[in-house]
């Protein structure tokens, strides 16, 4: 009994306090151009993307979700369904920051704004209202992405 209440314990631990809702989730490293390393989430289809950090009530400090696009294009993101504030960091496909939405706040009305990027991005990475700027994140700078073999 004390063994199936330690695996309950730790799976709930793993729920609230890691990265991930699930366990399996494919995931990327960020590391931004300070050196400070974000462990990413992968949302690359359809179904991953617009679900993305919805109905989270936290995200640890160098946590994130990564948005995988086909194709570099202009993918508008918004804040419906979200518990809390985020940065949008907007990138292209030579891992090049094109455009940043600091500090986005949930929407928690039925119509919610869209915020299209400047420029084209192939990736979006959301991360922890404040991240951007604690960082020195800016326009123009590069940063990497390795991506976790799951």
């Amino acid at each position: 009994m004390n063994k199936i209440l330690a695996l309950a314990l730790v799976a709930i631990f793993a729920m609230f306090f890691g990265c991930s809702s699930t366990g399996g989730a494919r995931t990327a490293t960020a590391t931004l151009p300070d050196g400070f390393v974000i462990s990413a989430e992968i949302a690359s289809t359809p179904s991953e993307r617009a679900a993305g950090l919805m109905y989270r009530t936290e995200l640890c400090e160098n946590c994130g979700m990564l948005f995988v696009f086909g194709d570099e294009g202009n993918y508008p993101f918004w804040m419906k369904n979200t518990e809390i504030p985020l940065d949008v960091i907007y990138v292209d496909g030579q891992f090049v920051i094109v455009d940043i939405w600091g500090n986005a706040q949930p929407c928690k009305t039925e119509v919610c704004q869209s915020y299209p990027p400047k420029a084209n991005a192939k990736y979006v990475l959301e991360v922890n209202a404040g991240v951007a700027e604690k960082h020195g994140i800016r326009e123009g700078t590069k940063m990497s992405l390795l991506f976790d073999s799951n």
